[in-house]
């Protein structure tokens, strides 16, 4: 895969995202979202990304050069994190027929056989309180 494809591939899903359509789920016997699990962090990761893009726009003020292309880096860094969350939102892990497909991000697709699979483990590890339905 070209290096370019793979720095644009969380970039793509953004649109998706704000529809809030989920990618590749037709069909699927279970469908199984874990981006609100990681919310808060990438939600932090961006705002601190943000934060640098400003304090380094201000240092840098004083050499164009650097400050131009510092600013497009950090752009770009902004843009890639709020892909990377946008991907995992709209690209559940799902269960069709006798496949497991586990997917984070625009990054990891794995397609698993349901007959490899030797056991299975629950870890609960809790983000955000349980209500009640």
């Amino acid at each position: 895969m070209p290096i370019r494809r793979v720095s644009l591939l969380p970039t793509v899903p953004c649109a998706a995202s704000v529809t809030r359509r989920p990618h590749g789920t037709e069909g699927a016997d279970g469908v199984f979202p874990h981006g609100r699990d990681q919310a808060g962090m990438m939600y932090g990761l961006t705002f601190a990304c943000v934060i640098e893009t400003v304090a380094l726009s201000f240092l840098l003020a004083r050499w164009p050069v650097a400050h131009t292309a510092l600013l497009v880096v950090d752009v770009y860094t902004v843009l890639f994190v709020i892909g990377l969350h946008a991907a995992s939102r709209t690209r559940p892990h799902t269960l069709t027929g006798n496949t497991l497909r586990i997917r984070q991000a625009a990054g990891v697709d794995l397609r698993l056989p349901l007959d490899r699979i030797a056991s299975t483990a629950r870890h609960v590890s809790r983000t955000r309180r349980r209500t009640a339905s």
